[in-house]
């Protein structure tokens, strides 16, 4: 227990950018996402799929994917090193994970070490090493979709892959250390790309052929076993004046399950029809948005739909956000959930907000004390600030009625660091040390 206390102090006044199990956890807690949402957060987190991830709270958070806007720009020398981990009641470490990303000139080593107590030195889990110019690229080690300029998630490979780009026509080629190998032919002119696939895999041929432009992707992943091809699509508009955006992410297919090494969150491959949407429009300084999520099942018996209203409105040192959801909208609105946030900006550094919840299977199960969440977050420094939260549990009859979080981060010139954890407290009033994690990151 003393190992715990200690961490919250030395760590205490250290947020970097690597999105966290632990807020996943809170997103789940606090009732942004579901259970099966935070599934599919939590093993995108393990392979480390930061666009993927980016998408995903575009579409359940609406919050503004970046991802695709960062400069691409290099320095002539960079070196990214990251420690994460959680850490048990007693301060002992678990699910750890150590990353070296090193880039000099057109050359990039990123390597990836997993695991529980200890991290497995001896067999890093990725391994990659890159030669990158303006026409053309070389890899050798394990190998993403990204990696093979893909749309639709596969299972990473250790190999070698190239690709060069001569002009407005592409081509590329690569070959696991499973036997595994395959080719792209594409072009490339403006905003517009388009790029064919074949793809060989433990004694299976399959084919692709996707497309990209300013108003997202698509994309089709075929062979002759399959039912049906799974069709992806990915739609991300925002008219110039900002009136109107539409955002939407749908995969479709008609088979049982989908086969390797196709890697896509369970939610998809059980589901024919997956899609999640959001359409906004601006008014001033109020955004309305309807939400919509959809998952059918190829029996079509159980398909599962939610759907809501959103109200979000900013102006000076105030904010805040009305949501209505039907979670479960198949029918009549079942499972509503009422939220509501506000905050206040007091200082130039400090601010105060805070959330409401109520939810439950039908209308009249809302009638109980909602969930509440009060929170203050300081500005110590320009690069430090901590932020704590007080939460009441929706239900009365929770065996812990009251929790507390702490978030802290510290920025500086080189890196960053990061510490979240919240505390259960009992009936009794006895404290239980929940979740715990932190984050270091460093860069030269």
């Amino acid at each position: 227990m003393r190992k715990f206390w200690w961490f919250l102090w030395a760590a205490g006044f250290v947020q970097a950018d690597l999105l966290s199990t632990e807020e996943v956890l809170w997103w789940w807690d606090d009732g942004l996402i579901d259970e099966t949402q935070a599934g599919e957060f939590l093993a995108l987190i393990d392979i480390e799929d930061t666009q993927a991830i980016c998408e995903l709270r575009e579409a359940y958070l609406g919050e503004p994917c970046e991802h695709e806007k960062k400069s691409s720009a290099r320095k002539k020398l960079k070196q990214k090193t990251a420690w994460k981990t959680s850490l048990d009641s007693s301060g002992g470490f678990y699910a750890q994970r150590f990353g070296v990303d090193f880039e000099y000139r057109n050359y990039r080593l990123k390597v990836l070490w997993k695991g529980e107590q200890e991290l497995n030195w001896k067999s890093p889990s990725q391994f990659t090493f890159a030669y990158r110019e303006k026409k053309a690229e070389a890899l050798w080690g394990t190998l993403r979709y990204q990696d093979l300029k893909m749309h639709i998630p596969v299972e990473p490979v250790f190999g070698s892959a190239f690709h060069l780009n001569p002009g407005m026509f592409q081509t590329g080629a690569w070959l696991g250390a499973d036997s595994s190998f395959g080719g792209t032919l594409g072009i490339s002119k403006a905003k517009l790309q388009v790029r064919l696939f074949g793809n060989y895999h433990a004694g299976k041929t399959y084919f692709a052929a996707q497309t990209s432009h300013s108003w997202g992707r698509a994309a089709v992943w075929w062979n002759p076993e399959m039912k049906t091809p799974l069709f992806f699509l990915l739609l991300r508009f925002r008219e110039p004046e900002r009136f109107f955006s539409l955002h939407g992410q749908f995969y479709y297919h008609e088979n049982d399950s989908l086969p390797p090494p196709l890697k896509l969150p369970k939610t998809v491959a059980k589901n024919k029809l997956w899609s999640a949407q959001r359409q906004s429009i601006q008014i001033k300084h109020i955004q309305i948005s309807l939400l919509e999520r959809t998952c059918l099942p190829p029996d079509t018996g159980k398909a599962k739909m939610e759907t809501g209203i959103e109200i979000r409105g900013k102006r000076k040192h105030a904010a805040f956000l009305q949501e209505f959801l039907c979670r479960d909208a198949a029918g009549e609105c079942g499972k509503p959930r009422i939220r509501t946030e506000a905050g206040l900006a007091v200082t130039g550094r400090d601010s105060l907000y805070g959330r409401i919840r109520l939810q439950g299977d039908s209308f009249r199960d809302l009638y109980h004390i909602p969930r509440l969440l009060c929170g203050a977050k300081h500005q110590i420094h320009e690069r430090v600030y901590v932020k704590e939260e007080w939460i009441t549990a929706e239900n009365k009859k929770s065996g812990t009625p009251w929790t507390f979080r702490q978030e802290a981060g510290l920025r500086f010139s080189h890196g960053a660091a990061a510490l979240r954890y919240d505390i259960h407290v009992t009936r009794s009033w006895k404290i239980a040390p929940h979740r715990l994690g932190f984050t270091l990151e460093a860069v030269w």
